[in-house]
């Protein structure tokens, strides 16, 4: 009878125990990869700190440019010498975080800038407010004449998700920053593969240079207490009905 009783038990609880340990193990595996994310968050914000904040270097040569490895060049402080041409490219943005003046949807402005080297590449000079879009909106933003001397960082062209808005080249509206596409837009050649994001100040009110974003939150480690939390929720919440469901048994056969 004993043994009976048992089987019984064992049968009453089999299913709902497979079911928990399939959700357990998925709770644990996400929070186990929440950690895995954060420890490359960590090596990304590390990595982003030291080129973004550590001594400009020399632009890469212009017949360096083919072989490069942009991933590893990404928010690269850099300084160059060369001459901005008249034409500006925008491209749409929504600043992330709140940063005074260009908390607004807005434009970044994309110039040429022909190097002294050789070789020209797309300098984003900054953010200007979604009003101000052209150039004769705002007249005191006048695009630097002769040979100046910046600083910036270097940033690989964007990626498209299935999101993204289609670009308008015509009307000058552009939804990621893709220097190969400005090029065209423009009918010039010799175009590095990156862009710089400037990050010396301008000498007029717009645009506002140095907005590039270079933190990046890092809560992966609050998701994974989430879902390790869930998952002792989960096992305690297994014990008690197993409890529950046993008691019941013994009182079944008691009666």
């Amino acid at each position: 009878m004993p043994r009976e009783r048992c089987v019984t038990m064992a049968r009453a609880i089999l299913w709902p125990t497979i079911a928990m340990l399939i959700v357990l193990a998925l709770l644990l595996t996400l929070g186990t990869w929440q950690l895995f994310r954060k420890g490359e968050k960590e090596a990304l914000i590390a990595t982003v700190s030291a080129r973004a904040h550590g001594a400009a270097v020399s632009l890469p040569p212009r017949h360096d440019w083919p072989q490069l490895d942009l991933e590893a060049l990404d928010y690269q402080k850099v300084r160059l010498t060369g001459a901005f041409q008249p034409a500006e490219r925008h491209v749409y943005t929504i600043l992330p975080e709140t940063r005074g003046r260009a908390a607004q949807p807005g434009w970044w402005v994309y110039v040429r800038l022909v190097l002294a080297e050789g070789g020209s590449v797309f300098v984003n000079r900054g953010f200007v407010p979604y009003a101000q879009k052209e150039l004769s909106s705002r007249p005191a933003s006048v695009t630097p004449i002769g040979t100046v001397n910046i600083e910036g960082l270097v940033r690989r062209p964007e990626g498209r998700g299935s999101f993204t808005n289609t670009d308008d080249p015509a009307r000058n509206i552009f939804y990621a920053r893709d220097p190969a596409l400005f090029a065209r837009s423009l009918a010039v050649d010799d175009v590095a593969p990156f862009t710089v994001e400037q990050t010396t100040p301008n000498a007029t009110d717009l645009p506002l240079a140095g907005q590039t974003r270079v933190t990046f939150p890092n809560r992966h480690l609050e998701y994974a207490l989430t879902w390790y939390g869930l998952a002792a929720t989960l096992v305690a919440i297994w014990g008690v009905f197993v409890a529950g469901r046993l008691r019941g048994r013994r009182d079944d056969v008691a009666g």
